[in-house]
């Protein structure tokens, strides 16, 4: 049985495409530049808000522009990163079900950590054992480093470790870090992205990854 299962955050556990949109749209109008669709910020989402900021913006702009939006991103989302955000469906009961079973739970996003751990502490109360987000002193998924620091913190060797996400780079994290790679069908990634990334497990429902994860 695995020890520890690690999640993707965003499109995976979360529905957050809305409020990152609204913060970025907040971002952009306060330079009047034009605003990205919810689509738009779909497929931009996954590689930390400083890409998702650079992505936003209009082609050209300067990095110390691209510095400002972002500060600016973060102080609106600070205050509304949970206006519309909410668990997926039947989230909250599978992490639910796999405490039960004595399975600690950790949380690897590339949304900075502050969010990260407030979204974990706020949305997925007492279920999410370890939340790490992005910090200065780590890379960003795919590089393993951040997967190698949450089996360092539980005790787990890589053969008792998933790594669930909705993205190529998250199954490309768990490839890199030895760990299994478990996509999911439900997020911000289409399956062929997924397969295409390496994923030989994939699961459409909650119900389906808590068998599979079970029965690992």
């Amino acid at each position: 049985m695995l020890k520890v299962v690690i999640f993707d955050l965003d499109g995976t556990l979360l529905y957050t495409v809305e409020d990152l949109c609204d913060s970025v749209n907040y971002a952009l109008s306060s330079f009047n530049f034009p605003n990205i669709t919810i689509d738009a910020a779909t497929s931009m989402i996954g590689n930390g808000v400083k890409n998702l900021m650079t992505r936003a913006a209009p082609d050209g702009t300067d990095e110390q522009t691209v510095n400002d939006l972002l500060a600016l991103f973060k102080s609106h989302y600070r205050d509304n990163m949970k206006n519309k955000t909410k668990p997926n469906d039947g989230i909250v009961n599978m992490l639910s079900k796999l405490k039960s079973k004595g399975i600690r739970t950790a949380v690897l996003s590339n949304k900075y950590d502050a969010a990260t751990k407030r979204l974990c502490d706020d949305l997925l109360t007492d279920l999410i054992d370890l939340p790490v987000g992005e910090r200065p002193n780590r890379p960003r998924k795919p590089d393993p480093d951040g997967v190698m620091y949450i089996l360092d913190q539980l005790s787990c060797k890589a053969g008792e470790c998933a790594l669930v996400g909705d993205a190529d780079t998250d199954i490309k994290t768990a490839l890199n870090a030895g760990v299994v790679p478990v996509g999911v069908s439900w997020g911000y990634r289409s399956v062929e992205a997924l397969k295409s990334a390496g994923a030989d497990i994939i699961a459409d429902t909650t119900e389906q990854l808590y068998r599979i994860l079970v029965e690992m």
